[in-house]
């Protein structure tokens, strides 16, 4: 009997080294794996997959950001619809809204976009299709013209528009 639990004991000890030896492994592999990966790699996940800077870019308040990198897990939808933009060191992103809300209500914070959509929607004089426009049309959009969308946001900044452009002229001008 004490050969029988001497020998278990022996694999009991012989299990938890082969373990170690085998935890250790994975972690020299794995830090192998982080320090030789390879800058192709690293492009050819970053043009399929959403990445931190395509999530800052996608949260970003800058004319270059506005309305683009939409994708929860794959960039390459962004990239085939057109609203892809990468992240630019020259242009570091700005966290934010393009007008701030100056508060730190919650329950404003999380409606003051719809409030806004139903106040837009439900002016008076406005006809069926100018309503729809206010829930549907990109941000930005009204009736009157009188708000700027996001292109006319580009545009000012000089960001997608010719310099003889009237917008990026006056802009300019000032």
């Amino acid at each position: 009997m004490p050969f029988l639990a001497r020998f278990i004991a022996l694999m009991w000890e012989v299990r938890r080294a082969v373990r170690r030896l085998q935890l250790n492994n994975n972690l020299i592999l794995c830090r192998h794996w982080n320090m030789s990966i390879d800058l192709v790699l690293i492009q050819r996940f970053e043009a399929v997959f959403n990445t931190p800077s395509h999530h800052r870019v996608h949260h970003a308040s800058n004319a270059r950001y506005l309305d683009a990198n939409y994708a929860g897990t794959l960039i390459i939808w962004d990239r085939l619809f057109g609203t892809f933009a990468a992240e630019d060191e020259a242009d570091r992103p700005v966290y934010g809204l393009v007008k701030n809300l100056n508060t730190f209500n919650m329950f404003r914070i999380l409606s003051h976009e719809y409030i806004g959509l139903a106040k837009d929607a439900s002016q008076r004089g406005l006809t069926l299709f100018q309503r729809f426009c206010y829930i549907f049309a990109p941000p930005g959009w009204s009736h009157d013209g009188s708000r700027l969308s996001s292109t006319d946001i580009k545009r000012a900044a000089g960001i997608g528009a010719k310099p003889s452009d009237p917008v990026v002229a006056e802009t300019n001008a000032q």
